[in-house]
This record gives structure tokens, sequence and C-alpha cells, in this order.
């Protein structure tokens, strides 16, 4: 197979993928105010790719450091070709499937792919206003109550669970209050955001 044949059927692959995400990003579920959990959101066969990529990856990052819970993040440095870019390139694509469904105009800033260790917690909190949507699926079965919380008033108003293959989109704001202070398993999950 030529460099151009390659080429084409990368970009096949992305279409289908992008419009699966699209699909699963229209069956949406609003859990509260600020937050919808998506499900079955990649193929089943992108998703096991992904996971082959990052059980033999050796470029990663820390991610915030100065903390005590571990956190890695895949180092951007990846060709094309990889899982890792492709997602980036996917979640590019679907930036006017966001603007469509939240009727607001937002412009893609970046993805990641994190691995977060057993010890992970993350106390209640907004994130920057450099993201206004964020959205993050998971990977691997690491334990339901590994999910997100999504807060009010201080109170746990709901959990995504953790859960392959399943995920949320979630409106920033001033009380978009989320965060996960249960340890267990080795979570990995793909972060994207918006603004």
């Amino acid at each position: 197979m030529g460099t151009d044949e390659k080429v084409l059927n990368l970009f096949a692959d992305l279409q289908f993928t992008a419009k699966w995400i699209a699909n699963s990003i229209h069956n949406r579920q609003q859990v509260c105010d600020f937050c919808w959990q998506i499900d079955n959101v990649l193929p089943s066969n992108v998703l096991n790719t992904i996971n082959y990529f990052l059980d033999n990856n050796n470029k990663w990052e820390d991610v915030d450091s100065e903390y005590e819970w571990p956190r890695r993040a895949v180092h951007w440095d990846q060709p094309d070709s990889s899982p890792y870019k492709q997602m980036h390139f996917a979640f590019q694509q679907l930036t006017p499937v966001i603007r469509g469904v939240f009727n607001e105009h937002v412009e893609f800033q970046h993805s990641n792919i994190w691995e977060d260790s057993p010890e992970y917690t993350i106390e209640p909190h907004v994130d920057n206003d450099a993201i206004n949507y964020a959205v993050q699926i998971y990977l691997n079965d690491a334990g339901l109550e590994r999910g997100t919380c999504m807060y009010q008033n201080g109170e746990i108003i709901y959990q995504v669970p953790f859960k392959k293959n399943t995920g949320y989109i979630l409106k920033n704001g001033a009380n978009s209050w989320h965060g996960m202070m249960t340890t267990g398993n080795v979570r990995r999950s793909l972060y994207v955001n918006y603004r």
C-alpha cells in the first residue's frame, strides 16, 4: 500500500470515528444543569487501538507534578498516525457539532490522554476560564466509583460511572463543581476542551 493510500485510509477512519462520536454527543443525557453523560463514545476497534497504544507508549509527561496524586499524559511528540493524534484530529473536526448542540460559538483547544495512578484524587473544583466545554471519555474500567462527581452546595448530585467508553461533557461556569475523591484502580481517559 502506497503512502497516499495509507493517508486516505487514515482519513476515512478518522471521518468514521468523528461521525460515531457525533452520534454519541447527539444522544447525550443531561444529568445536571452543567453536565451531560455520553455513552458508547468510540467505536470498539478505536478504543482497543488506543489502549494497545497506551500499553506500549514510552513518551509520557507528568501533569500537575506539584501534587501528591500522580497523573501523567501522553507526550504530544507522536506520529500523526498514532491513536493519540487521531483523537486530536477527530475532536478538532467535531467543533461544529459542539457549537450546534450547545448553540454557542466555541473553538477546539486541545486534547490529552491521561493515566491516573491508583492514588489519584482531585478535590471538587471549577475549571479555569480558558475552558468553556470539557469532554472526558473513560478508556478503561477502573471501578464505577472512580468516576467524576458533580456537586451542588458541597453535595454530590451525580457521579458519572467510570465505565469503559462512557464519559461526559461539562459546561464550565461558576457553579460547575466537579471532582473525584475515591482512590482505587488506574484510570485512563481522553480529555478534550473547547473555548
